[in-house]
């Protein structure tokens, strides 16, 4: 499981349209951001949210569906900008937006995390 440091801003990147459909990927984006931050140690996420000290940057909860493609991934690397960090989750190596987010990351210097969901 990744451990998150409370003093950095992470980003996470999951699909969204290039890989299966939206409310899909947003549900699982969701999982993903549950597991994440409930495996951190002194995180209360689910039961008292507002005592987490993780930032985490969830782009697919923030970027209006509306927007094309070209205006929402501008926004999201305006996100990624702000952040310390990445964690790439889901499929990411099936989207190209996830891809143009890792090139980016990796571009700035971002420190890179892989997030593998486990079935349960």
């Amino acid at each position: 499981m990744i451990k998150l440091d409370p003093t950095k801003i992470y980003y996470l990147s999951h699909p969204c349209t290039s890989v299966g459909m939206m409310a899909e990927n947003k549900n699982h984006e969701q999982e993903c951001a549950d597991d994440i931050l409930g495996a951190q140690e002194g995180v209360s996420y689910r039961s008292r949210p507002w005592k987490n000290k993780i930032k985490l940057i969830r782009p697919l909860t923030l970027i209006p569906e509306c927007l094309p493609e070209d205006e929402a991934m501008a926004r999201c690397m305006s996100l990624l900008a702000a952040c310390d960090a990445i964690i790439m989750c889901g499929d990411w190596e099936k989207s190209k937006g996830c891809q143009m987010e890792l090139g980016q990351a990796e571009n700035w210097g971002l420190e890179v995390l892989y997030y593998e969901q486990v079935i349960k």
